[in-house]
């Protein structure tokens, strides 16, 4: 197995234009961290990436849809079990207006009719110019395509700190044993290339490395670390990521609407409107009605 320097991590990523990152099925939260902030940080330089593995619903990290259980190629297939040779024509039809694409499928005559539940999908044509292993081996590789250029090509980097691997000879390795967390290497990466750092990157790069020193538990922490931690804060990272919400998902504050103004002295209120004509007709009328009172009906108050 060779070894990379960081110089020339550095020059093969931004020679890469189409990237994999594979997780390993077990890959500690440090691990999906990092590879989530490297993917997002090498998306803003214009990157195709994409990240193998398999997303753990207790993490709640950002982002975590990103992780993909199958790499998506360029080629979809769509495949069913198909003993009566029903198929009669395969037609194709663009809705240009609709901005559609639609694949018409003919069948013969006294055939079942096709069943959309049992058609499966799956791609091919997968590309990449760079596939990254973090925390695990390259048999970790689950698409058969995907391993395939990993053999055929010397496209494998490794990045890890302390972990032990079997060796592989198709795989280069990028170690820092110094490191505290994987995503500090991260963070060191996206200085020499100039990454952005965003509120949902900095609060990933703050997780991994939060839940890999157990919160900075370790008294021989090199100053470094306080100083990525300090940067991640200003570029508005959240050390809670579970309750970090991303700035553009989240909602648009309403306007509060402003308080009516207060009542002016000098207007007529509802006590001392004047009284509609038609209402005070009638009360002029009752008014001048003749008293009808009876003493059984009026009792002088004592």
């Amino acid at each position: 197995m060779d070894s990379l320097s960081q110089e020339s991590l550095q020059n093969k990523i931004s020679q890469s234009n189409s990237l994999v990152i594979v997780l390993s099925a077990n890959a500690l939260l440090d691990q999906a961290s990092a590879a989530l902030a490297l993917s997002l940080g090498l998306k803003s330089k214009n990157k195709q990436i994409s990240i193998l593995g398999q997303p753990h619903p207790e993490w709640q990290l950002p982002a975590q849809t990103m992780i993909q259980s199958e790499i998506k190629g360029k080629n979809i297939i769509i495949s069913w079990p198909d003993s009566q040779d029903s198929v009669a024509q395969v037609m194709t039809e663009t809705q240009r207006d609709k901005g559609r694409f639609a694949i018409i499928i003919q069948t013969k005559n006294n055939s079942n009719p096709l069943d959309v539940d049992q058609m499966e999908f799956s791609y091919t044509g997968v590309e990449a110019d760079l596939v990254i292993l973090i925390g695990a081996s390259r048999d970790a590789i689950n698409n058969p395509e995907l391993k395939q250029l990993t053999q055929n090509k010397l496209i494998t980097t490794r990045l890890s700190t302390s972990e032990k691997l079997e060796t592989d000879a198709r795989v280069q390795e990028y170690a820092n044993p110094s490191a505290p967390a994987l995503t500090f290497i991260i963070w060191q990466l996206f200085k020499l290339l100039q990454v952005k750092i965003d509120p949902t990157i900095a609060t990933l790069l703050l997780a991994g490395l939060e839940n890999r020193t157990e919160r900075f538990a370790n008294p021989d922490l090199q100053p470094e670390v306080f100083i990525m931690v300090a940067e991640c804060l200003k570029a508005g990272g959240a050390r809670n990521y579970r309750n970090f919400t991303s700035p553009e998902t989240s909602p648009t504050p309403q306007p509060v609407p402003a308080l009516p103004p207060p009542p002016n002295n000098h207007q007529t209120t509802q006590l001392n409107k004047p009284v509609p004509q038609w209402i005070k007709g009638s009360i002029d009328k009752m008014t001048n009605l003749p008293s009808k009172s009876s003493p059984d009906t009026i009792r002088e108050v004592q």
